[in-house]
């Protein structure tokens, strides 16, 4: 299906601008970011139909008239005191009609950019007088080119339509900063530490629907419960589908209708204003700052700061159309006191401060918007009264541009001194030209990489201390057992020592030799006997002695085996008890190699940690892969600052539960100085309750 181009009708006096509406009717039709379609009816068509009828037909067609108002009134159309042109104005601004008309006055009358009214032609005096009281009006100097004078009512109406659309426009402006339409509508916000951060990306990126209470009436009991309110809605829902079809006159009555139905219903009050001041008709920009009013109230009262905001963001645009700048300065002030973090309420104060002459604290604004939300810059290259600050915006989202990329380095540098403490290949930094959409996502590539590093060797080393602890436990019942033995046998050796000592002492020596030497005697003293002549005497003499030495000899032959056999015994316990001692050192060595590679794993892990949490971890949240603490799920990595949990906690009404913290071993560094930026795994999501793992983000998620 093709979209549906926007009719633009260009008014005016055709012999007086023939050449402007000409350049005019190209340009729009060639604008080659949004679908125009121009009707000039002095384009040589040809119509069946009467001029006039053919005229308001286009007009009552159309979604934007260009009104080209010059020094003269024009000739009267048929059965009429008024000109072609007056007529299709006034058709134009009928009650009923959604056409936005944009009025440019170029001649005499008009120098120094104010009306002076027509004295001499009654008939443009007083429509001058008419438009002044129903419109901003554009002005031309006379003397202007042609070109200088088409291109800013090109840029009016690309300003008009962006509005009309409700701020969904595409536009393609030559003078725009590379990186601004590059810019990434991120998921995430900038250190959202509070959890109204969210509530603001959500409303920069949809703002304020016209049917966001669609759940509340879309059950039939709803109808019978809130009659009023089911019937303000489903003028509602026709507005919105009027709105889809640009019948902006029929969405004004719809909304008309849902307010008498339900006169506090926010939505349509607010609508209703936006469509008043959307289509730039003055004399209702008075109702639409009391409907805005209203809708801020109501906004306030449920604690909808962000509706407030945009509601007084509403009243400001309603009361500078009107040329209260002073009260359209308030307002804004009103829209960034409710919502301080909504990056279209700085915009639209540094709009009024620029319609004030006060550039300077403008751009601060822009830079605060720019620092919570960056594509909201864009409105600054759409709306042509900021062209003054398009150069400084430049400036400043170039400021941007270097301190993302330089942040992104930063990320990239730890990836290279991560890479170096893990013996891997140094990543490339970033070129100094780099965009900063390339900056942000290489920042994200290098944290995601940093981190799977991290969990690489915190599970590596978790692994290690665990080997340790087990080998250690092992090598203890070992040792236990083997000093048990060493005690057994070294008692051993004792009482075999002292065996030995005993046999080989003088009382051990004598006993055993005493009968060899008794034996001797007897012989000899036998033998004496016998020589005597006591033969019988000397033979039983020597038989005795031989006898006991017989006995000396069995005797002396017994302790020298037993000493034998003591002294093996207790060669065999030494050696037994050496081999004992050779084993336990051995095992204690392995131990102490097993302790020294954990310690070193331990070391490098924690080196990475630390590396890893006081850099990337630390950065801005736009620069990581993780997701806010306020968006996340189940298995989501979250990124909390200090302090962000009792923020959390304090406002959502959530309560936050840590297990699994990390090991005494990981965490316990007396000499780091933590940076207070924490990594923690969502491992559950209750309505009440979120429950966050340390040790999962790192030990678990290696795997």
């Amino acid at each position: 299906m093709l979209p549906a181009k926007t009719a633009v009708f260009i008014a005016s006096r055709f012999e007086e601008f023939a050449e402007l509406r000409t350049l005019l009717r190209r340009k729009i039709a060639e604008y080659p970011a949004t679908q125009f379609a121009p009707i000039d009816l002095n384009d040589g068509r040809v119509s069946h139909h009467p001029p006039l009828t053919d005229c308001l037909a286009h007009v009552r067609r159309s979604e934007f008239m260009i009104l080209l108002l010059g020094d003269e009134y024009g000739s009267a159309a048929p059965s009429s005191d008024k000109s072609f042109t007056h007529l299709e104005y006034e058709e134009a601004i009928r009650e009923e009609s959604g056409v936005r008309v944009l009025v440019f006055c170029i001649g005499e009358h008009y120098r120094g950019r104010r009306i002076r009214f027509s004295d001499a032609d009654l008939s443009l005096g007083y429509w001058q007088r008419e438009i002044e009281a129903r419109h901003t009006v554009g002005f031309f100097e006379p003397d202007a080119s042609v070109e200088q004078m088409a291109q800013g009512i090109l840029e009016s109406l690309l300003a008009a339509l962006y509005e009309l659309r409700f701020g969904q426009l595409a536009v393609d402006a030559a003078d725009q900063h590379r990186d601004l339409f590059d810019a990434i509508a991120d998921d995430q916000v900038v250190d959202d530490s509070e959890v109204t951060a969210l509530e603001a990306r959500s409303f920069e990126l949809r703002g304020l629907s016209i049917v966001d209470d669609r759940a509340q009436f879309s059950e039939p009991l709803a109808a019978l419960i809130r009659p009023a309110a089911v019937a303000a809605y489903e003028q509602r829902e026709e507005a919105r589908r009027a709105i889809k079809l640009a019948d902006y006159g029929c969405a004004v009555t719809h909304l008309k209708r849902a307010i008498e139905h339900r006169p506090l219903d926010l939505m349509s009050n607010f609508w209703l204003a936006m469509l008043y001041v959307s289509l730039g008709r003055k004399h209702e920009c008075l109702r639409a700052r009391e409907l805005s009013e209203r809708a801020a109230r109501i906004a306030l009262n449920e604690g909808e700061q962000y509706r407030a905001a945009a509601s007084y963001m509403l009243a400001a645009r309603a009361a500078r159309l009107t040329g209260h700048d002073d009260e359209a300065l308030s307002y804004a002030k009103l829209a960034t006191d409710a919502a301080p973090r909504y990056a279209k309420a700085r915009i639209e104060l540094a709009r009024c401060l620029v319609t004030m002459g006060d550039n300077t604290t403008a751009m601060k604004e822009i830079g605060e918007a720019a620092g919570l939300f960056f594509p909201g810059l864009r409105e600054v290259f759409i709306d042509p009264l900021f062209a003054p600050l398009r150069a400084r915006t430049n400036a400043l989202i170039e400021r941007i541009r270097v301190q993302t990329v330089r942040e992104a380095q930063d990320v990239v540098t730890a990836e290279a001194r991560l890479a170096a403490l893990t013996d891997q290949d140094t990543p490339e930094g970033l070129p100094d030209d780099a965009g900063r959409r390339l900056a942000m996502e290489v920042a994200r590539a290098s944290a995601a990489r940093q981190h799977v590093r991290v969990c690489t060797l915190v599970a590596s080393a978790n692994g290690a201390v665990r080997n340790a602890s087990s080998e250690q436990h092992r090598v203890e019942e070992e040792v236990s057992r083997i000093d048990e033995l060493v005690a057994s046998d070294s008692a051993l050796l004792v009482t075999q020592e002292n065996y030995q000592a005993q046999l080989r002492g003088h009382p051990a020596w004598i006993a055993a030799n005493w009968a060899i030497f008794a034996a001797t005697i007897l012989m000899l003293w036998g033998a004496l006997q016998w020589h005597e002549g006591r033969v019988i005497l000397g033979f039983l003499t020597a038989a005795f002695g031989c006898y006991l030495a017989y006995v000396g000899a069995k005797g002396r032959r017994f302790r020298l085996r037993r000493l034998a056999a003591v002294r093996t015994k207790v060669r065999e316990l030494t050696e037994k008890i050496s081999e004992y001692n050779a084993r336990k050192s051995a095992l204690l060595s392995a131990l102490a190699h097993v302790q020294e590679v954990a310690a070193q794993s331990v070391t490098k892990a924690r080196q990475a940690f630390v590396l890893f949490e006081d850099s990337p971890l630390s950065c801005s949240v736009r620069l990581l892969p993780f997701v806010s603490l306020f968006t996340c799920k189940r298995g989501d990595m979250v990124r909390v600052l200090n302090g962000q949990l009792e923020t959390f906690m304090r406002s959502s009404a959530r309560q936050v539960q840590i297990v699994d913290a990390l090991p005494r071993w990981f965490e316990d560094d007396r000499d780091h100085e933590p940076s207070g930026a924490r990594l923690y795994k969502v491992t559950q999501v209750e309505p009440d309750r979120l429950v966050l793992s340390r040790a999962a983000a790192y030990i678990n998620a290696a795997g």
